[in-house]
């Protein structure tokens, strides 16, 4: 994983689950996405970076920005929620 729980930069999140719960290994699949777990959203965001080549903690930040705020209610699937996220950084990415 590139970023752990101390990088992200919110703190609303509920930590319930372990960061080795049989949800977050693997690709994003047809679990159900909880955007309050942190350790849930730490993987959704930690897969769309490595899809985007991407390792720079702003993403991170932006990746968690979008997902609290912007986030569509019916997107309610890891993989839905993976696709738009990097779908929404790559609409961010500077051009050139």
């Amino acid at each position: 994983m590139l970023f752990d729980k101390s990088d992200m930069s919110l703190t609303h999140y509920s930590w319930r689950t372990g960061p080795k719960d049989s949800r977050f290994e693997g690709e994003p699949d047809g679990s159900e996405f909880v955007p309050e777990e942190g350790n849930e959203v730490l993987y959704v965001l930690n897969k769309a970076l490595e899809t985007l080549g991407a390792s720079e903690k702003t993403k991170l930040h932006k990746g968690e920005s979008l997902i609290k705020e912007e986030l569509p209610s019916a997107l309610r699937q890891q993989r839905d929620v993976h696709d738009w996220v990097v779908e929404r950084l790559e609409e961010d990415a500077p051009l050139g």
